[in-house]
């Protein structure tokens, strides 16, 4: 069975480490993600595939995350705030409408994977972000 929306009781389930909402249309609906910020001890969350137009702002203040899905949306940027999240290890951006990343990415030291695929970036783009990471110990999959 597949979830056409979130009930609210997922909500409650604040000590929860890994939350998968993929596929289930959220761009129809992006505020059930509100509540998003009860969820402090996430440490995974996937919204693949939902056509998410923006990032939920609700998903900066999950400090413990680590790993965050977000392939084949409609994302056309990503906020600055995203360097809040100084746990991310694993950044799936791959499928999207991106043509630019926050140079605040590159703030994230613990970042070890960034799945830049089917996405608008320009060459000059690209070889930024390769540049950038090419001294560390993270992935970025272009």
């Amino acid at each position: 069975n597949k979830l056409s929306k979130i009930p609210k009781e997922v909500f409650h389930l604040t000590h929860l480490k890994k939350l998968g909402l993929s596929g289930i249309n959220l761009a129809d609906s992006p505020e059930e993600l509100d509540d998003l910020s009860r969820m402090t001890h996430l440490t995974m969350l996937t919204l693949n595939e939902n056509q998410l137009s923006e990032l939920p702002n609700e998903i900066v203040q999950l400090s413990e995350l680590e790993v965050l899905g977000l392939k084949d949306n409609q994302l056309t940027k990503i906020p600055r705030v995203i360097q809040n999240l100084t746990n991310l290890t694993e950044i799936d951006l791959s499928g999207n409408n991106l043509t630019v990343l926050p140079r605040e990415i590159r703030n994230l030291t613990q970042l070890k994977k960034l799945d830049l695929t089917e996405n608008n970036l320009s060459q000059k783009e690209k070889d930024y972000w390769q540049g950038i990471f090419s001294e560390t110990d993270c992935e970025v999959i272009l």
